[in-house]
């Protein structure tokens, strides 16, 4: 057999364990756990898996945008839980990816103070909860990747390359200088020239309260509304805080929610299992077979593993 045969052979395996974990899925009625439901209720969304769902609506995304960039904006098009490929193959995942243009004409002399300008930019929305990485390196991969993965094929010249918007909502203060909301320009040493490469950063964060201006207030009271689980302000956000209620407080939302969390935990008690058995494997010398036998790993599943461990 190939190697190209067995990369085959390892695939069609990897696919029938999604099938099987599909079946399981069923055989429970399709209820998730009580671990999940309980978990699920404990969202909010500042949790990328809530706000994965949350994105979904371009009209709950068009409040977001607006608000942080203190600019009316409307979508077109809105991509929530979008994975695109790097040039190294690594999976970038981007939380919402919008397709975003003013919602008016803008007029030449305001160009340059235009988030957007005259055509529109790409939009990633990204959310975290955690300070546990180096984010601003995060963004800036992420942000080549967008506009690498969204140029139109057979694009001639580099000003015909999308432009991106960055927005970065966080728990905690990125830059630790007190501020909520940051915009993060590109400033000639020296001087105060702002230089432009088609991507604008913006950071705000749910840490810092700052109500100075109408438009900071209203960035704040959006930022309770992604950390706070009982926080909802009808009259300012009315779509984000209908859609929030409705995967929180309704049967049909927890249960769409719930049914995400089960996911994960189902992928996590996969990717523990592996990890067991090329344990087992690497402690004890045994093949495979051996050490699935000894965890007793179901008969079913074992060539599923036994492909998953071959491919790794």
């Amino acid at each position: 057999m190939t190697e190209e045969e067995i990369i085959q052979q390892i695939e069609l395996l990897q696919e029938k364990l999604v099938k099987m974990q599909a079946e399981r899925k069923s055989e429970r009625e399709v209820q998730p756990s009580p671990e999940a439901i309980e978990q699920a209720k404990q969202l909010n969304p500042i949790d990328d898996i809530f706000f994965n769902k949350m994105g979904e609506s371009l009209e709950v995304c068009e409040e977001i945008i607006s608000t942080i960039l203190q600019y009316p904006v409307k979508v077109l098009r809105v991509i929530p839980q979008n994975t695109i490929a790097s040039l190294q193959g690594r999976g970038v995942r981007l939380d919402a990816l919008a397709d975003v243009i003013p919602i008016f004409e803008v007029e030449a002399e305001l160009l340059s103070d235009s988030p957007l300008g005259k055509k529109g930019a790409k939009v990633n929305i990204e959310v975290q909860k955690n300070n546990d990485d180096d984010h601003q390196k995060r963004v800036l991969f992420n942000a080549a990747a967008v506009m690498l993965n969204e140029t139109a094929k057979g694009t001639k010249k580099f000003s015909d390359v999308p432009d991106v918007i960055v927005i970065f909502i966080s728990a905690f203060d990125m830059f630790g200088k007190g501020k909520m909301w940051y915009k993060i320009d590109r400033v000639i040493s020296g001087t105060n020239n702002v230089v432009y490469n088609g991507m604008r950063e913006y950071y705000v964060n749910a840490k810092v309260k700052d109500r100075s201006t109408k438009e900071l207030a209203d960035i704040a009271d959006l930022m309770e509304i992604f950390v706070q689980s009982d926080r909802y302000d009808y009259e300012k956000f009315p779509k984000t805080s209908e859609r929030k209620y409705q995967f929180k407080n309704t049967e049909e939302g927890v249960k769409k929610m719930s049914d995400g969390i089960q996911a994960l935990i189902d992928k996590k008690e996969q990717e523990t299992k592996v990890i067991d058995i090329k344990n087992v494997m690497e402690s004890f010398g045994v093949t495979v077979e051996k050490a699935m036998e000894s965890l007793k790993i179901p008969q079913g599943e074992r060539t599923i593993y036994a492909g998953i461990i071959k491919k790794q």
